[in-house]
């Protein structure tokens, strides 16, 4: 049964149409798992990062290797990072607003922005209540 006001839709869409509908969506699609991934790479280099504090304490003093642990353990979330942020802006710079590789961008440098903000904020509090006299 055929409805008489219903649009005409092509069986076999032209392939222009297919491939503008899916070109460039890997940009905006590897955002979004970059960005995914730095919470969980956080947890991966835990323990890395205590074996490098471990190994990196001195007995008494300081021995100038403090920043050995933190190099350790922002090593593989930031490279994350910034990989789902260069990704994203990629996909929103090369593609049209309507299109899922934008959206896709827009995603990934959504969360990637709040994961910053949740994971750097607690820090920057604590550096301003401290240099407050």
């Amino acid at each position: 049964m055929s409805y008489p006001y219903a649009p005409k839709v092509p069986d076999n869409p032209s392939p222009a149409r297919k491939r503008a509908a899916s070109e460039g969506a890997g940009e905006g699609g590897a955002s979004v798992v970059c960005g995914a991934l730095v919470l969980p790479s956080m947890l991966l280099t835990l323990l890395p990062t205590m074996l490098a504090m471990l190994l990196t304490r001195p007995d008494t003093g300081s021995n100038g290797l403090e920043w050995v642990a933190a190099a350790v353990f922002w090593s593989l979330p930031s490279l994350f990072g910034v990989l789902a942020a260069l990704f994203g802006i990629l996909a929103v710079r090369r593609h049209q607003r309507d299109t899922a590789a934008w959206s896709a961008g827009v995603a990934g440098l959504s969360l990637v922005g709040t994961e910053a903000a949740f994971i750097l904020l607690p820090g920057v509090i604590h550096v301003v209540v401290t240099a407050l006299p």
